[in-house]
C-alpha cells in the first residue's frame, strides 16, 4: 500500500491489522442508514475503527465498553454507549463482536429478524437461531483468507481500501491513536503484559533498527 507523504512509518506500522480487520467486518453488512449496529469490545483498536467506519455508513452505532471509555467512543462517533449489552432497549440490526465465539453467540439474542452477526475473534460453530425463525446471517472475519483463496480482484479491493484509510488518517478525516514506540529490547516485557491481560496502549510499535 502506498503511504501518504505526511504519514510516518510508525503510524503506518500500527495501521494494517486493526484497520483492515474493521474494514473487512463492516463490509460484511448491507448498508441500511439509521439501522442499529452494536459493537462489543468497542474500546479496543479494532472497535475504535469500527465506530468510525460505521458512522461513515450512517449506521446508528451502539458501543459496548467500560464506562471510563464512553466519552472517547462518543467523540469517535458512537451514538450510544453501554457498559453491558443487556442494557439494550430493543433488538438491533447487526452485532459486530470483537470478544470471542462464546460471547458472540450470546449477543445473537439481541438481533431482530433478518439480523447479522459478525465474528472477529473465533466463529459461531452452530446456527444462531432455529431454521425459519429469525433468519440470522452469520459472518466471520479473517485477514488471512485472501492468502488462501483471494484472487487479484480481492487483493486490489483490499489495497484500495487500505490506501483510502491511510489517506483519511493523514488528512485527519479518521482518527488513529498514536502508537507507543518502544525498542526491541522491551519486547519480552510487553509480550508478558499481553499474556497477563495488561495493556498500557492501544497499539505498540517495536523498533528493530538499534
Amino acid at each position: 500500500m502506498r503511504l501518504p507523504v505526511t504519514l510516518g512509518f510508525n503510524d503506518a506500522a500500527a495501521f494494517p491489522c486493526p484497520a483492515l480487520t474493521a474494514w473487512l467486518a463492516i463490509e460484511k453488512l448491507p448498508v441500511k442508514a439509521g439501522r442499529r449496529l452494536l459493537i462489543t469490545g468497542a474500546s479496543g483498536s479494532v472497535g475504535r475503527w469500527l465506530i468510525q467506519l460505521a458512522r461513515q455508513r450512517d449506521f446508528h452505532v451502539i458501543a459496548v465498553a467500560s464506562e471510563k471509555r464512553h466519552a472517547d467512543l462518543k467523540a469517535l462517533g458512537a451514538d450510544e454507549t453501554l457498559t453491558d449489552a443487556e442494557q439494550l432497549d430493543a433488538p438491533v440490526y447487526a452485532v459486530i463482536d470483537t470478544i470471542n465465539g462464546d460471547h458472540a453467540r450470546k449477543m445473537t439474542r439481541h438481533l431482530g429478524a433478518n439480523g447479522h452477526i459478525v465474528c472477529i475473534q473465533d466463529r459461531l460453530e452452530q446456527a444462531a437461531a432455529p431454521a425459519f425463525d429469525r433468519a440470522i446471517s452469520q459472518h466471520e472475519v479473517a485477514l488471512g483468507a485472501l492468502h488462501w483463496a483471494g484472487d487479484d480482484e480481492d487483493w486490489a479491493r483490499l489495497v484500495a481500501a487500505g490506501e483510502g484509510l491511510l489517506e483519511a488518517i493523514a488528512d485527519g478525516t479518521l482518527n488513529q491513536p498514536a502508537p507507543c514506540i518502544e525498542s526491541f529490547t522491551a519486547l519480552p516485557a510487553y509480550l508478558a503484559e499481553l499474556k497477563r491481560g495488561e495493556r498500557r496502549a492501544l497499539k505498540f510499535v517495536i523498533t528493530a533498527n538499534e
